[in-house]
């Protein structure tokens, strides 16, 4: 079972968790949470195999560009015999040097030219200037191509941090550094790179200093839509905690500027550990959906997406009632409008398997993963949500008895948005749909 864990790590006296009253909200306690809808089983249409070749030598005439390293590496000892080490000119060099090295498929050779240049660059001009970041950008390119992931994890940090210090808030390429930055920690977090619970600290330190940052600017609604849907898939994997990794953390209780009002997490008597986390992060994101259907504004198609990530956040929680409530305030949101009416047909035409935000669907693949099987299946899907009556139709390996077990499994747990009739939620039976799934993380 895959470990996705949250660490939320609270200091607050007991007078503070006293001074305010609670009033419980049930949350129905699941051993483990619904798929992974994305990480663990996808719609086969939308998966994508990497059938990118191995990287290594390219099958083209490779003489040029061994010819341009020999020519490289004689011209940089030349500099270096006349100048020393620092001489003028070398990071140029070296960084020729390094897309030669690439251009035949010696990533690591890259790797070492353009670590130097960036060395080199940063001793001419300074820890952090612009001329560095095409050198950096090429460095975490060869990094990623010769599979060398923990470095290219702590490289992210000094990328970002660069950019941080040589562009102007606001600046267009700050917020694509931005967003990177964040697919980045995501997509290594969704593969167990290491670190889990401080990348989940790190962005929403990150969201929570964003959106902070926007409000004391009166930025316009509009601009904190994006941050606040960031934090609201950020609950996602923050919810997402087993019960064995759980056991490992010693939980405290208490006041912390990245988490809700105490009185959202003091705790009522007989609740376990998991349950007052599980409770802290539902609040919280119901928090953030609220705000997120605030900045919306009049436009009603924003309005709608953000009522009907509300309503998917109750459903995840088996919050049925509400989820129901938000879907119908969605639907009645869109009429009028040929536009609106389409939005309709997308969001509430046929059962949607949550979460529909991608948050389990890494930005960037930072591994080759084989599926353990591919399935066409029926089932019903209930007005709130729920698949029953499943049927295995096809499945490969045909004759994998855990990888059998293994789908059954998967789609049992899975939750979905149910289909809507005129703006009330109905039962769809006899879903057919074709699923590639992977052994459980």
């Amino acid at each position: 079972m895959r470990l996705l864990l949250s660490s939320l790590l609270l200091i607050a006296s007991a007078t503070c968790a006293a001074q305010y009253a609670t009033s419980a909200i049930s949350l129905r306690d699941r051993d483990s949470p619904p798929t992974a809808y994305g990480l663990e089983i996808v719609r086969a249409e939308r998966w994508q195999p990497d059938e990118s070749p191995a990287a290594g030598p390219a099958d083209t005439d490779n003489r040029l560009a061994i010819d341009s390293i020999a020519n490289y590496r004689a011209r940089i000892k030349a500099m270096e015999i006349e100048q020393g080490p620092y001489a003028t000119g070398l990071p140029e060099a070296l960084t020729g040097l390094a897309h030669n090295y690439r251009e035949i498929g010696d990533f690591d050779g890259a790797v070492r030219s353009f670590k130097r240049a960036v060395h080199l660059t940063r001793i001419e001009r300074g820890p952090y200037s612009r001329d560095q970041l095409p050198l950096l950008e090429s460095l975490r390119e060869s990094l990623f191509a010769a599979d060398r992931l923990r470095e290219l994890d702590g490289l992210q940090e000094y990328i970002y941090r660069v950019h941080r210090e040589v562009l102007e808030p606001g600046d267009p390429e700050l917020h694509a550094a931005t967003r990177d930055y964040i697919a980045w920690h995501r997509s290594a977090y969704l593969r167990e790179l290491g670190n889990e619970e401080e990348r989940l600290q790190t962005l929403d330190k990150l969201f929570e200093s964003r959106l902070s940052d926007l409000r004391q600017r009166d930025a316009p609604p509009h601009s904190l839509l994006e941050p606040l849907t960031d934090s609201l898939k950020l609950t996602y994997l923050l919810g997402d905690m087993s019960a064995e990794r759980l056991d490992a953390f010693s939980v405290q209780f208490g006041r912390s500027p990245l988490l809700p009002h105490p009185a959202m997490y003091a705790s009522a008597a007989g609740e376990s550990p998991r349950q007052r986390l599980r409770q802290i992060n539902y609040r919280k994101g119901l928090r953030l959906a609220g705000e997120l259907a605030e900045a919306a504004g009049e436009d009603p198609e924003t309005h709608a997406r953000a009522l009907v990530a509300r309503g998917d956040w109750y459903r995840w929680h088996n919050k049925r009632h509400s989820a129901r409530r938000s879907y119908r305030e969605a639907y009645a949101a869109l009429g009028g409008s040929e536009a609106g009416e389409a939005l309709r047909r997308e969001l509430f035409a046929s059962p949607t398997e949550l979460p529909a935000n991608r948050v389990y669907r890494p930005d960037i693949q930072l591994e080759k993963r084989e599926p353990r099987g591919r399935a066409r299946v029926r089932y019903t899907v209930s007005r709130n949500g729920h698949p029953k009556d499943l049927e295995i139709l096809e499945m490969t390996p045909e004759e994998d008895r855990g990888a059998r077990i293994v789908l059954t499994r998967l789609l049992h747990a899975m939750a979905f948005r149910p289909r809507l009739e005129d703006g009330e939620p109905v039962k769809t039976e006899s879903v057919e749909r074709e699923y590639v799934f992977f052994d459980e993380r």
